[in-house]
């Protein structure tokens, strides 16, 4: 991005951020063991921060669209679908870390001929962790996501929400911005 930190700052609204970690339901061993240890690293940047709240959940790790009403598909839909318009908007994207695919039923109910996509199904995959920072309900970050041709992994987005939130730096105190990715 072009802008400079200022422009940016001026854009991204202050009040209290929220910061929500996503974790993929029955990972592997090795993927809990990272979900273990970036929960941890963002409990504690989180502890101290003023006016910041923590939320954690969990997804599955596949959801088929269009979900069934009332079920917890519905919701992690929902959440991709808005995750999906932030870093489209910001000129970013979320593949390969989250992937949609067509469903081999919406592909048999095209049919050979017409084209046409009945009921349009398709599976979206969900990465084994994801970070999204709010500000005043405002989305303003999101990891993993490619922006600018550089990948932005949770990694990366916690290593700023740690320093955005680092109590031991009093003579540069954190700006909206910090922590943010989607300007």
């Amino acid at each position: 991005m072009t802008a400079r930190k200022s422009e940016v700052a001026s854009r991204i609204p202050d009040g209290p951020m929220t910061v929500t970690l996503r974790r993929r339901s029955d990972p592997s061993s090795v993927a809990r063991r990272r979900q273990q240890r970036l929960t941890e690293r963002l409990e504690t940047a989180v502890d101290g921060a003023d006016e910041t709240t923590l939320r954690t959940g969990h997804w599955s790790d596949r959801v088929r669209v269009p979900a069934a009403e009332g079920t917890t598909a519905v919701e992690a839909v929902a959440i991709y679908e808005e995750l999906q318009a932030a870093v489209d908007e910001a000129g970013g994207r979320l593949h390969p870390f989250f992937q949609e695919h067509e469903t081999l039923d919406s592909i048999e109910a095209a049919g050979p001929t017409d084209g046409s996509r009945d009921g349009d199904e398709r599976d979206i995959v969900f990465p084994v962790v994801c970070l999204t920072i709010r500000r005043s309900g405002r989305l303003t970050g999101v990891y993993p996501c490619w922006l600018d041709g550089d990948h932005h992994s949770v990694e990366d987005g916690l290593a700023r929400l740690e320093a955005a939130t680092d109590s031991r730096r009093p003579q540069t105190p954190a700006v909206p911005g910090d922590a943010e990715n989607l300007w």
